[in-house]
């Protein structure tokens, strides 16, 4: 009898448990498509289709401009057809600007694809070319997308004009790190389960989802549209597998050789004192592949939400350099 109660016990526990999770992610589910109503309703891009998967392209700035920047976000920054507005307020003049969200991040479906180099480069060049956008191109590259940048100029050098790295760590960098750590690889599949049931809605407030510092640079309705983009794809299967493999794209890449022959600025978002050996050990691999200046500049990661202007005005120098 004591047994039999037991057993009764757990089963309605875990039926409550299992009630909780179908009405979260039911809840998440209503959420995002009103979400995706005021995204849509606010110009977050439109919706190519790629191996039978669709993935987000906008296009912004001048259209008969002579040049094409495409910017390439970082890992799980799923919100910056918002979060780089105010950075092309100050480019929009003289450039199109084309933004892809990569599988698993912002608009685009996510994948259980391998998010290898090619992979990667193949999702890029066919939403381009599906859109009649035409090279080359100048790929302004945030964080680990500064490695993607490289191999496309590596691989493809006539479809790339010139490369900003913006605070994107070089594929030496990533190397060295070496490949992640299991309990790092577990702890992400973790939160891409519970992200894929709407339990991020509950836990994560507003600062995690996109920074307590870069929020007062929007205004309280991008602030909030950010945040509908991040919910939607947090820890995808795909930003998943872009971490599990940066050691391998990192790996790679310097196989076949980083240093390109392209006309390339890096970025480095520094302290007020820009002085760590972190920080000057970068910058001395990316000076010494050649053909790369640096441009420093005071700011957090993101700086294209810190210091939006800042940023453009480095990009908007770099390139004037190069075609004035």
């Amino acid at each position: 009898m004591k047994k039999r109660k037991i057993k009764i016990g757990i089963m309605i526990i875990l039926g409550v448990i299992l009630l909780v999770i179908l009405s979260g992610k039911i809840y998440h589910e209503v959420k995002m498509e009103k979400e995706e109503k005021e995204l849509l309703d606010y110009g977050v891009g439109k919706q190519a289709e790629i191996d039978g998967k669709k993935v987000n392209i906008f296009i912004d700035g001048k259209e008969d401009a002579e040049e094409t920047i495409v910017f390439m976000h970082g890992l799980g920054m799923g919100d910056t057809v918002i979060s780089t507005e105010p950075m092309r307020e100050e480019l929009k003049e003289k450039y199109r600007i084309v933004i892809i969200d990569r599988y698993g991040n912002g608009m685009s479906d996510d994948t259980n694809e391998t998010m290898t180099l090619d992979v990667i480069l193949k999702e890029y060049r066919e939403v381009l070319e599906s859109q009649g956008v035409e090279g080359p191109y100048i790929l302004v590259a945030h964080s680990l997308a500064g490695m993607y940048a490289n191999y496309w100029g590596a691989q493809y050098p006539k479809e790339v004009k010139a490369i900003v790295y913006l605070d994107a760590d070089p594929a030496e960098w990533y190397a060295k790190e070496g490949e992640p750590e299991w309990i790092r690889i577990l702890l992400g599949r973790m939160q891409q389960v519970a992200a894929s049931i709407g339990v991020q809605r509950f836990l994560m407030s507003e600062e995690m989802l996109i920074g307590q510092n870069e929020k007062n640079v929007f205004s309280k309705q991008q602030n909030e549209l950010r945040g509908y983009l991040m919910l939607r794809n947090t820890y995808s299967k795909a930003t998943q597998s872009e971490f599990e493999n940066y050691y391998r794209n990192a790996e790679r890449i310097l196989q076949g050789g980083a240093e390109l022959e392209i006309p390339q600025l890096y970025i480095q978002a520094v302290n007020e004192t820009g002085n760590s050996d972190y920080l000057n050990e970068k910058k001395k691999i990316m000076e010494e592949r050649g053909n790369v200046s640096v441009a420093r500049i005071t700011g957090t990661h993101c700086l294209y939400e810190v210091a939006p202007k800042e940023t453009a005005e480095a990009i908007l120098d770099f390139l004037g350099e190069i075609y004035e």
